[in-house]
């Protein structure tokens, strides 16, 4: 590594001790943050679980013959029938079932760019709050839409929560922006946006415990509870938080001098973004390809997982949800794993930044498309098959220090946008995956040889995904994006400036 990479930006001061800055008025937006994104993935998740619940076992209705070779039996601790103690009030078909799942992501796709803009150009602050509030009055309303409307309603409902839980990333990722030291960025980023894993560790578990409660018909209390917290955290967040660390009543100026010394001066005019280079650009299309074919995995993984437990598994209610939830909490674990081990190889110089992104990438589709395609063969042994299911999405925590940090280091100036761009075009799975598995599995939900084929195709998609970042990714500072930070030299902007050092 060259003398350059190594020495930090003239002008940019000392990083203070980690309990000094982890007590700070920055690091308070990260807890509240954090906080935040758990409940907008909590509201996100919780119909995959309370589906299951909702809606009448498909082994109800005539379905295509199977043979005992592929269908599983009911595990041998169940000794009495776990549907009876579900509430099924819906009688959906599986198409009604795999609109209702995709209907939330097919509203995200739309407003993600408009999230970071309206956020660049009038604060984070409330456009971040306006989308968590929005969200969580419309998953209060959930249960009563469906009651009332049917599937079509709930669809409804489901996308105008996508729409607007769409803004809230990019609000947040603008607000970092203003608020994170540069050399900070990896740890504050891990910190808050690992509210995401840990919507799916502690919301499908609740959700399945309360899908199983007799009260108000069980599944619509998960709806009720993350809702009302959603809307006790827009309180919090309008009363502590602020768009800028200028904009902050409280912050000492001791930590407004430093956050300004050491984050990219801001101007009133923004830079233009030059979308002909960028949506030219390989390394652009690379991080875009990788988005897309790790969304398909993460999405689908994400909506499937409870049925593929209830259908093929035959796991009850209960138990389905505290299943689902052990996968994500092990994700996480390898997220921070990962995390520091990247940090740690470029900080000594170990690997260049083009290649332990690569390397994470090959590592977070081969992992989990090896044990994906062991779960689809693990028969029905529901203990190999949840063995192999939770190592393929500890595996995906290696695409956390490939692409999703990415952006940053091909544009730093303009890494939000990009963001919203490639997670436009990653959002695609998330309505597209339970669709094209339902036709695979339509008419013999059951069969655990049919849904062999699911776990196939994800598989196939996560090493396409691979080889394509392989040939096109760069960690590098592209010509179209040199010289869009003022005074700031490429080296600048080396990963090793942002890692916990």
């Amino acid at each position: 590594m060259s003398s350059a990479e190594a020495e930090p930006a003239i002008g940019f001061q000392p990083k203070p001790s980690r309990s000094k800055y982890l007590h700070s008025e920055r690091y308070k937006l990260c807890y509240i943050g954090f906080l935040g994104i758990f409940l907008i993935y909590a509201m996100r998740v919780n119909i995959s679980v309370a589906i299951v619940d909702m809606v009448q076992p498909v082994q109800s209705r005539p379905i295509a013959f199977l043979s005992d070779a592929e269908e599983c039996p009911l595990p041998e601790s169940s000794g009495e029938d776990t549907s009876s103690q579900s509430n099924h009030d819906f009688n959906w078909d599986e198409k009604e079932v795999a609109e209702v799942l995709a209907a939330f992501y097919y509203g995200y796709i739309f407003t993600q760019i408009l999230g970071g803009y309206l956020a660049t150009q009038y604060g984070g602050k409330w456009v971040f709050s306006s989308g968590i509030l929005t969200t969580s009055i419309l998953t209060i309303l959930t249960p009563y839409a469906a009651y009332s409307g049917g599937s079509s309603a709930l669809v409804f409902v489901r996308f105008l929560e996508g729409v607007f839980e769409a803004v809230t990333f990019p609000a947040f990722n603008a607000m970092m922006g203003k608020w994170v030291p540069l050399f900070e960025k990896s740890l504050f980023s891990s910190l808050s946006h690992s509210g995401a894993t840990f919507g799916n560790v502690i919301c499908q578990p609740i959700m399945g415990y309360l899908c199983s409660l007799p009260y108000m018909g069980g599944w619509p209390l998960g709806f009720y509870l993350f809702g009302i917290l959603g809307v006790v955290h827009f309180i919090v967040w309008s009363l502590v938080v602020s768009s800028s660390p200028s904009e902050h009543p409280t912050i000492s100026p001791s930590e407004l001098d430093f956050i300004k010394k050491n984050t990219q001066p801001s101007t009133n005019v923004q830079p233009r973004m030059p979308w002909q280079a960028a949506l030219t650009s390989p390394a652009v299309w690379a991080i875009m390809v990788a988005h897309f074919c790790t969304n398909w995995a993460v999405y689908g993984l994400m909506t499937l997982l409870p049925q593929y437990l209830s259908n093929v598994l035959q796991y009850d209610i209960k138990s389905n949800g505290l299943v689902c939830a052990i996968p994500w909490l092990c994700c996480y674990v390898s997220i921070q794993c990962v995390s520091h081990c990247t940090d740690h190889v470029r900080q000594t110089g170990q690997l260049s930044t083009t290649r332990v992104r690569k390397l994470n990438m090959w590592c977070g589709s081969l992992i989990p498309a090896t044990f994906l395609l062991l779960a689809g063969y693990a028969g029905c042994d529901w203990l190999m098959a949840v063995f192999c299911i939770t190592c393929a999405v500890t595996g995906l925590g290696f695409c956390f220090s490939a692409y999703k940090c990415n952006h940053l280091d091909i544009a730093p100036q303009f890494a939000g946008t990009l963001f919203g761009v490639t997670n436009t075009v990653a959002t695609i799975p998330g309505f597209l995956a339970p669709l094209v598995a339902r036709s695979i599995t339509s008419g013999n939900p059951h069969s655990r040889v049919v849904w062999q084929n699911v776990f196939i195709l994800i598989a196939v998609i996560q090493v396409i995904g691979a080889a394509v970042y392989e040939c096109f990714a760069s960690g590098e500072v592209q010509p179209w994006a040199a010289g869009s930070g003022p005074g700031r030299k490429k080296s600048d902007f080396s990963y090793k400036l942002l890692v916990d050092q």
